[in-house]
């Protein structure tokens, strides 16, 4: 009787045992509250769990879990390119700022200055000169405030449709 346990209860209620192990378990059970007890707990579980209707799930199941794996894979790294672009974008234009005030110091700090200066640095200094010059710098600070705006609106876009994807 103590060598009887839950998985041969039920293997005794699946009627999956022989003839000489049922009638075993059957006296035992007759003879023992105890084991009666947990035998009437196994048959209303397995009564519950056969009634209970089974959700099923479609034949592309997995491939659509993976499918959604894959574009959520996608968008993200298209996110990455997305956000490199931008902070590409916005290194160059600093970069642009950084010369042109090291060129403005250069030029402001002697006249001596100019002949250390090569001609080279002197025709890049002058080209950031006059595009952050006072003609253009309103312009390019509405250029680069649009970028940044517009920038700003497609990682919203992308963030929206990634958590979109994620929940569907």
């Amino acid at each position: 009787m103590n060598n009887i346990n839950d998985e041969m209860l039920n293997k005794f209620i699946d009627k999956e045992l022989n003839a000489e192990q049922i009638r075993i378990i059957d006296e035992a059970i007759k003879n023992s509250p105890e084991l009666k007890s947990r035998y009437l707990a196994l048959v209303n579980a397995d009564s519950v769990l056969r009634k209970m209707n089974f959700e099923s799930v479609t034949p592309d199941f997995t491939k659509s879990v993976l499918q959604r794996i894959q574009r959520r894979k996608l968008l993200a790294k298209q996110q990455k390119h997305f956000l490199f672009a931008v902070i590409s974008l916005l290194g160059i234009i600093t970069l642009g700022i950084v010369v042109y005030l090291f060129y403005q110091i250069i030029s402001l700090a002697s006249p001596e200055s100019d002949k250390i200066v090569t001609t080279y640095s002197k025709d890049l200094g002058d080209y950031f000169s006059n595009l952050f010059g006072k003609k253009n710098i309103s312009i390019f600070g509405s250029v680069l405030s649009f970028i940044m705006l517009v920038s700003a609106y497609f990682l919203y876009e992308y963030q929206k449709k990634s958590k979109n994807n994620f929940n569907h």
